[in-house]
């Protein structure tokens, strides 16, 4: 039995600009007991049939894919520069992908933080507006050539870093190739819009037919709506559920719900880290006569999710 089969997988689930990057620094100052193996999205994608949709289940583990899986985590933890015992993953498109990486991996927990979405919208947006010749916070739009030849940079070096950290094994290189070309490089060069973050059936034509701002909100809202209910079903032992605006009110107290989560006693090292860096304001941004103009154009795909959470849709009187 490899060392990752023995020691408990967390995974760190979250919509993209929710705070999974708040969690893990918080855990790395916690202990060097966690070790974080950071995003894995291109081995959680293998024998994936559908390439337009993250959605994975557990009726498609099979002995093959799921010794593929072992072994590589298993790898990476063998690898980690440290003496961690404990290894997350923040993989945000992961979020939907419980099911099925609770059958590969039994004895892994799940911790899902969740951001209002409006907020998140905010956030959220400006990596997918930073292609738009009107953004006046890009100094280089992707409109024009120093703005494709920037992101095609990032794109090889984000492909460099994968494979030096061993997150990205050779034979799923071919991959990572298929949906850069498909979702960003070949969007790049023919003037359509880039695709960013969690794959969703349907986002193209949401993208095309209703702009940016809907389709960053329709990717977090089943983001969160998929992991709020398939997190749900694997129960209080092996699911706990965060608010981001509860976390940053009161980040001492939510860090240690995390730890006796996890059943562990909290070093006191985490309470201090968070202490210092989180930054309370940093919530209801969208509250300003501009972001509520925004936000009440996609209210049909926000409100609803939004109301089933308990966050309430209150925009009226911020007008």
């Amino acid at each position: 039995m490899s060392k990752y089969d023995e020691t408990p997988l967390v995974f760190i689930l979250g919509a993209g600009r929710s705070g999974t990057n708040l969690l893990t620094f918080a855990f790395n100052a916690e202990s060097p007991d966690f070790g974080n193996l950071g995003e894995n999205r291109y081995i959680w994608t293998k024998g994936q049939a559908d390439p337009s949709d993250d959605r994975r289940r557990a009726t498609e583990v099979t002995p093959r894919l799921r010794r593929y899986l072992h072994r590589h985590f298993a790898l990476r933890a063998r690898r980690f520069d440290g003496p961690a015992t404990v290894f997350l993953d923040k993989t945000p498109s992961n979020a939907f992908r419980i099911s099925f990486a609770a059958e590969i991996f039994p004895k892994a927990k799940f911790i899902h933080i969740i951001r209002d979405g409006r907020d998140n919208l905010l956030s959220r947006s400006r990596q997918w507006k930073a292609q738009e010749p009107n953004e006046a916070a890009a100094s280089e739009p992707m409109s024009a050539l120093a703005g494709k030849l920037r992101f095609l940079r990032g794109r090889f070096a984000t492909l460099r870093l994968l494979l030096r950290e061993g997150a990205l094994p050779a034979d799923r290189i071919p991959a990572i190739l298929r949906e850069s070309a498909r979702r960003q490089i070949l969007p790049l060069l023919t003037g359509r819009s880039v695709m960013y973050g969690e794959r969703v059936p349907g986002l193209d034509r949401v993208l095309a037919e209703e702009g940016v701002d809907a389709a960053a909100i329709v990717q977090w809202r089943e983001s969160v709506m998929t992991a709020h209910r398939d997190g749900a079903a694997l129960g209080p032992e092996r699911y706990l559920e965060l608010r981001y605006e509860s976390f940053i009110a009161d980040p001492v107290g939510e860090w240690h719900r995390i730890m006796a989560f996890l059943g562990r006693a909290p070093s006191g090292a985490g309470d201090a880290w968070l202490v210092k860096n989180v930054m309370e304001r940093n919530s209801h941004k969208w509250v300003d006569p501009e972001a509520v103009t925004r936000i009440s154009r996609v209210e049909r795909h926000l409100r609803p999710a939004l109301e089933d959470l308990g966050y309430g849709w209150d925009i009226e009187a911020t007008r």
